[in-house]
C-alpha cells in the first residue's frame, strides 16, 4: 500500500526515505497510509466548510451583532421636546416657502392648490429629515441642534429598517393613540415612547470624547 508524506501528504514509493516533494524524512513513526490520509483530508475539509460558515458575510437584511462599546444616558423629555419644535419649525418654513414660490410663479392660487403645495413641501422635508437623516446620522436636524441621537436599545447605530419602522408604524401608532404613545416616555424607565419600543431604539444624549 502506498504511503503519504506526513508533512505535505504527497504519495511516496514504499522504499523512499525522503519525500520527493518537500524533502521531509519518511522514516518517522507518524507516516500515514493512503487511506488514513484520505480520511484525515475529508475531516479537514469538513472543518474548513464549517469554519467558513461561521465567518460568512451577513445577509443584507440581517444586523451584525457587535458588543456595545460606550455607555449612554437617555435623553431628557425637555431635550426631545426642543428637538421636536426645531423639526416642526423646519417643516412649517418649508410649507411657507412652497406657498410663496407657487404664488410668485402662478400669481393666483386656489386654496386647494395652496394646501397641495404645502403638503408636498412638508412631506419632502419630513421624509428627508426623519427617514434619510435619521437613518444615515441617527438624528434629525432638531436632534443635532440639541445634541441627542437615536440608537438601538444596546447603543449601536440605528439601521435603515429600524428607522423606517420607527418613523412610520411607530409614529402612526403613537398618533392614533392621541399622543399617548409619545407621552409613554414619562412612564418607561429608559424614556422610550411607542416608536422606540416598536423599533427597538432609544434616544440618548450625545457625550463628547473630551
Amino acid at each position: 500500500m502506498a504511503t503519504l508524506c506526513p508533512r505535505c501528504q504527497a504519495p511516496q514509493r514504499p522504499t523512499a526515505r525522503f519525500c520527493r516533494m518537500c524533502g521531509a524524512s519518511l522514516g518517522e513513526p507518524s507516516l500515514m497510509t493512503t487511506s488514513e490520509g484520505v480520511v484525515r483530508a475529508r475531516e479537514s475539509a469538513k472543518g474548513s466548510i464549517k469554519g467558513a460558515g461561521e465567518f460568512a458575510l451577513p445577509l443584507p437584511w440581517t444586523e451584525e451583532e457587535r458588543p456595545r462599546v460606550h455607555a449612554f444616558s437617555p435623553a431628557s423629555p425637555l431635550l426631545r421636546l426642543e428637538a421636536f419644535f426645531f423639526d416642526l419649525f423646519l417643516v412649517l418654513g418649508a410649507m411657507l416657502v412652497a406657498v410663496i414660490v407657487a404664488v410668485a410663479v402662478r400669481e393666483r392660487l386656489l386654496l386647494v392648490e395652496m394646501a397641495l403645495w404645502s403638503a408636498l413641501a412638508a412631506g419632502l422635508v419630513w421624509g428627508a429629515n426623519h427617514l434619510i437623516l435619521c437613518s444615515v446620522r441617527g438624528q434629525s436636524v432638531g436632534m443635532a441642534l440639541v445634541g441627542i441621537r437615536i440608537v438601538r436599545a444596546d447603543g449601536r447605530p440605528i439601521s435603515w429598517g429600524r428607522s423606517l419602522l420607527r418613523h412610520t408604524i411607530g409614529y402612526g401608532l403613537a398618533g392614533l393613540s392621541l399622543g399617548l404613545g409619545f407621552l409613554w416616555m414619562f412612564v418607561d424607565k429608559r424614556g422610550r415612547g411607542w416608536p422606540d419600543l416598536v423599533s427597538g431604539t432609544c434616544v440618548i444624549e450625545e457625550v463628547s470624547d473630551d
